[in-house]
């Protein structure tokens, strides 16, 4: 992991945010808060939030890529039908939350 300090910013870079952990990204965004000055508690639960939704949208598109967009699967009356994947417009909908952080 590559942290870039340029002026008293702390930045990672989107490359290499995939493969960082929660806590590691919690722990860039505080950093980023603190060097600002922004201390405050609102601000840190807005990062809580940001994490969670990352967190998501990875499980989302994990479930993407093993189902496909659309998946087949045995209904009730116990014949196969092809479904449409509900994390596809889920993630749609957690990209539109995450984009006002």
């Amino acid at each position: 992991m590559q942290i870039i300090h340029k002026k008293n910013r702390h930045i990672l870079r989107k490359r290499e945010v995939s493969g960082l952990t929660k806590t590691e990204i919690r722990d860039s965004l505080v950093k980023q808060l603190e060097l600002r000055g922004m201390n405050a508690e609102f601000y840190k639960d807005m990062i809580d939030d940001y994490v969670y939704y990352w967190s998501l949208k990875k499980k989302l598109i994990s479930d993407i890529k093993s189902k496909g967009f659309r998946y087949k699967t045995i209904n009730g009356n116990g014949v196969v039908v092809e479904k449409t994947n509900d994390s596809v417009v889920n993630l749609q909908k957690q990209q539109q939350l995450c984009s006002r952080f």
